[in-house]
């Protein structure tokens, strides 16, 4: 394994698809196979889903029937329409990734994006009756289920978490599995990470967060992650757990034959 080749490796353990795709500028490899699929992840990362489709698609067709890489395009088109499934998997991923490499604040800051959206799911789940919902659709919006809750249930409150709890409290009391949900997102530990979010930058304070802080809240954060899956389990929502590390398999052979000379400082030659 070539030394640009161990580089890219341990950038990819982090999930840093910016720091492998500057390398790869570095190394005058930006118009290659590799290259292409890297800055697509790196905005697919982002929730930019327009610019990872149209970036990908400047790799070869033989790159692009692989299967990894069919999947990976499969799964862009489909959070890019809306559905659940692929959402919720890039959702969950972007919080695995920030974890990993310390981005706590911006972590948190997922943690309640994704709490808010599973009870949105699950209350317009229920109320309308249909199992599979888009996430872009109206009937997701903060707007239409706190109109629906005001006019339908009586539910006034302003904070859609709160007010979902309270229609599910009143309404729903016999659901099991909304119950359990529920449960795991309205813990006294979870709490106290949204807790712990709103205090921060991402909320209405300006305090700092460490790993310790989290450790003392939730004890292994990677906890939260299980918990989430459990969630999606329970809406009968299947998620892909490996996504990234799928493609990272992938880039890591078409690494391993990364092959560059450089003669006065300028890349010449790649295989």
């Amino acid at each position: 394994m070539s030394e640009e080749s161990k580089i890219i490796d341990t950038l990819l353990a982090r999930y840093d698809y910016a720091g492998v795709y500057d390398l790869l500028i570095e190394l005058g490899l930006a118009e290659t196979d590799l290259a292409y699929i890297v800055k697509s992840c790196r905005y697919a990362i982002n929730f930019d889903f327009d610019s990872a489709i149209d970036i990908i698609y400047a790799a070869e067709d033989k790159v692009l029937l692989k299967k990894p890489i069919k999947n990976f395009i499969e799964s862009l088109r489909n959070a890019k329409a809306g559905r659940a499934e692929a959402v919720f998997s890039e959702l969950i991923e972007s919080v695995k990734i920030q974890l990993l490499n310390d981005e706590l604040i911006d972590f948190l800051g997922r943690v309640y994006r994704f709490k808010e959206a599973i009870l949105k799911y699950l209350f317009i789940q229920r109320y309308t009756g249909n199992k599979r919902i888009d996430l872009l659709s109206e009937n997701m919006s903060k707007r239409y289920q706190l109109r629906v809750l005001r006019s339908k249930f009586d539910i006034h409150n302003s904070n859609i978490s709160y007010a979902i709890t309270v229609y599910f409290e009143k309404h729903q009391a016999d659901d099991f599995k909304a119950k359990q949900i529920i449960e795991i997102l309205e813990s006294k530990q979870m709490n106290r990470l949204i807790e712990l979010r709103n205090d921060s930058i991402v909320g209405h304070g300006f305090t700092g967060i460490s790993r310790r802080d989290l450790a003392d809240v939730y004890g292994d954060p990677m906890s939260v992650i299980d918990q989430f899956y459990e969630c999606l389990r329970l809406l009968e929502l299947k998620v892909d757990k490996k996504k990234y590390d799928s493609i990272n398999k992938f880039l890591r052979a078409l690494s391993s034959h990364v092959k560059a000379r450089q003669i006065m400082g300028k890349v010449i030659h790649f295989e």
